[in-house]
């Protein structure tokens, strides 16, 4: 439409997740749908505006308009704001999207596409009456097999009370913790000692392997709760924990925070490092530890396999090309917007041999995902000596599922975009 022209947002509570998703608006008729025209919408209750960043040196706004508590927001121009505040508050169940373009028309003598904005809401499921039929999901979503899904919001709502005080103490704590580890590890010359002679297994290559991916599962779960005790500090409440399979084979525990696009930039990169700040922090303790503690040989090298496991998480989590806390810090500190979704859509335009337009950002995300996968896939494969291998199993089965289930979904997209456009 002419001057309410908005771009489609994916849900974006998951930091790990994520996921301000942008797509060109379709150019549709929708004024010719006669049944849409008779639909009296009515927005969820928590719909605002939030202003996301603020570019140039002219600190010109980007808006964006969600909700908080269903965690869905879209990407709104500056000079939509006025119009599409005015349309929001007839988005209340009593005035049909016709009277709601009258209206607008009439106090702001602008003729604006009332059916196009509420299928925009609609389809992220920021309308709540009528329901929508289909709500679409952001790319980590749609890409991810969900294996676990966990309530965690009464936990956080137990220490919300204390996160004020709580919260500032800690932060100076590990920053102390942090920097006396790192001049131990880097200046004192028996700790380097001493982590030479640990690098030397004092078991077999599987008690090393299972205490590594143990401490790693450990600190992935840590890790998280750091990004949600962060998150309450702030005044945002955490919502569910999730374990599931990025891309179909790389494991990954997130938390659901909704709302975090709400704060200001610098809390939500605040947010968003809080997990590899706690990587950090634990690594440098156990380092402390094993310097100043004489521990048996046995525990000494179970504390060096926790140091390797945290720095690595959290060196890992700042690299901002994969689905990592370094991605969404990425984003903000270069005020972006979707550089993950919007190198998948680009990539796919490519293999449709349709018009694509790349970046240098989203060229290094295609690159550094397509290409770990392959590294990865390929030592799996590689490792397989035969069908029954479990680890075949393990490598293909999740990958079939996601790659059906992405059909599934595309191809049922297709028919939804083929049908009529009419709502129920």
């Amino acid at each position: 439409m002419r001057c309410c022209r908005i771009y489609i947002g994916a849900a974006m509570s998951d930091r790990s997740c994520d996921r301000l998703q942008t797509v060109a608006p379709e150019r549709k008729d929708t004024a010719n749908c006669p049944r849409i025209q008779e639909i009296c919408p009515k927005a969820v209750p928590d719909l605002g505006v939030w202003t996301l960043y603020k570019r140039g040196s002219s600190g010109t706004p980007v808006y964006i308009l969600g909700s908080p508590q269903v965690d869905r927001f879209i990407v709104i121009p500056a000079t939509a704001i006025t119009i599409i505040n005015a349309a929001l508050l007839l988005f209340d169940g009593n005035h049909s999207i016709e009277n709601i373009t009258c209206i607008i028309q009439q106090r702001h003598a602008r003729n604006v596409d009332i059916a196009r904005l509420y299928e925009r809401l609609s389809v992220n499921g920021l309308i709540a009456r009528p329901r929508p039929k289909h709500v679409e999901r952001g790319d980590i979503e749609s890409m991810s097999l969900t294996l676990l899904n966990i309530d965690i919001q009464p936990c956080f709502r137990m220490i919300a009370c204390r996160a004020k005080s709580l919260v500032p103490v800690l932060a100076i704590l590990s920053a102390v913790l942090i920097l006396a580890g790192l001049f131990v590890q880097c200046f004192d010359a028996t700790y380097a000692r001493d982590a030479l002679r640990l690098m030397s297994r004092s078991g077999g290559i599987k008690t090393d392997i299972l205490l590594y991916y143990s401490f790693l599962f450990c600190s992935f779960f840590f890790h998280e709760l750091a990004h949600g005790l962060a998150a309450t500090y702030f005044g945002l409440l955490p919502r569910r924990l999730c374990l599931g399979l990025y891309l179909g084979y790389l494991p990954m525990i997130y938390l659901r925070i909704g709302g975090t696009y709400t704060l200001l930039e610098w809390q939500r990169i605040v947010v968003w490092f809080a997990g590899v700040w706690w990587n950090f922090t634990f690594a440098s303790a156990c380092a402390l530890l094993l310097r100043v503690v004489s521990f048996p040989r046995g525990a000494a090298h179970v504390m060096f396999v926790a140091i390797v496991a945290n720095y690595w998480l959290g060196i890992v989590n700042l690299f901002p090309f994969l689905p990592t806390d370094g991605y969404f810090i990425l984003a903000t500190l270069t005020k972006s917007v979707n550089i993950r979704s919007n190198a998948w859509r680009q990539f796919v335009r490519l293999f449709k041999r349709e018009p694509s337009r790349f970046t240098i950002t989203t060229v290094l995300f295609l690159v550094t995902t397509i290409g770990t996968s392959m590294i990865f896939l390929f030592r799996c494969v590689r490792s397989i000596h035969s069908v029954s291998d479990v680890r075949l199993w393990l490598t293909v089965l999740p990958i079939g599922i996601l790659i059906a289930r992405s059909t599934w979904r595309m191809l049922r997209g297709r028919q939804l975009n083929a049908a009529p456009r009419e709502v129920a």
